[in-house]
């Protein structure tokens, strides 16, 4: 299985709350993340297990705690009296994903590590937030 090459983000309330394990935050973000299009992520135990290498039923253990701490929703699509997919909505408030402009949080006069910069010129030169001045 090829590995996904997009990055994700871990929500603040999910990264922070003590009551879900490391690996059930990282579910978390993966779920978040594919659900970025379209809200929903239809993704089943199996695509996960494969991904992380961990049997089918601990995927479902996780979910089924990110569920109990209100931090996704289940629902399922149903015909003819058979699950047709499981509907996963993530239920985080309080996303505000970094943007890419952003200068780095550094404050004013501290210097910026670079190795670019710190590898050449003078040790008179002094770099700070990128510009040598």
């Amino acid at each position: 299985m090829d590995k996904p090459t997009y990055y994700t983000i871990i929500p603040a309330e999910v990264r922070y709350n003590k009551k879900i394990s490391a690996n059930e935050k990282v579910l978390y973000s993966e779920i978040f993340t594919l659900a970025q299009k379209g809200g929903t992520c239809f993704a089943g135990n199996g695509f996960f297990a494969d991904l992380y290498g961990v049997h089918k039923v601990t995927i479902s253990k996780w979910i089924s705690t990110l569920k109990e701490h209100k931090l996704i929703k289940i629902s399922y699509k149903i015909e003819s009296g058979k699950v047709e997919k499981r509907i996963i909505t993530p239920l985080s408030r309080n996303v505000n994903p970094p943007k890419s402009d952003d200068l780095p949080p550094l404050s004013r006069g501290t210097k910026y590590n670079n190795t670019r910069y710190n590898n050449k010129g003078s040790k008179d030169e002094e770099i700070i937030l990128g510009k040598i001045i």
